[in-house]
């Protein structure tokens, strides 16, 4: 079974973009596969919302994120680092068997250096491989 580890930024797409990311993950993967994110994800998105400097739009993006975790059944590992490291970390655990799905930039290039499966937004409305 796959794993599809999903960061912080991809979970607030469906607000900020409209797009239904869990339509376009299914849509893109045939096989079996499980949803995960990591522990410090959700304290990434909690920040988000409680941060002063951050927009209105971030802020209800970042608490729907929240809310689809659960809605969702989005599985929590534990973290403990850096949240992009981590994220390496676990996605070479498994190469074969693991799919980030970022639109971070510089994690991208870190996952693409290591040969890790990559699903991003394209043209600001779907989602593929990148």
């Amino acid at each position: 079974m796959k794993k599809i580890i999903v960061d912080t930024n991809f979970l607030m797409i469906p607000y900020a973009q409209k797009i239904d990311i869990f339509e376009e993950i299914h849509r893109l993967i045939k096989e079996k596969y499980e949803l995960v994110t990591l522990k410090g994800v959700i304290k990434e998105l909690e920040r988000i919302i409680d941060g002063q400097e951050n927009k209105g739009s971030d802020k209800i993006a970042a608490k729907i994120g929240l809310q689809l975790i659960e809605k969702k059944d989005i599985r929590v590992l534990l973290s403990q680092g850096m949240v992009d490291e981590e994220i390496i970390n676990l996605s070479r655990k498994d190469k074969k068997n693991t799919i980030v799905c970022t639109n971070d930039k510089k994690l991208r290039k870190q996952l693409r250096e290591a040969g890790i499966t990559l699903i991003g937004m394209r043209s600001r409305n779907y989602l593929d491989f990148v």
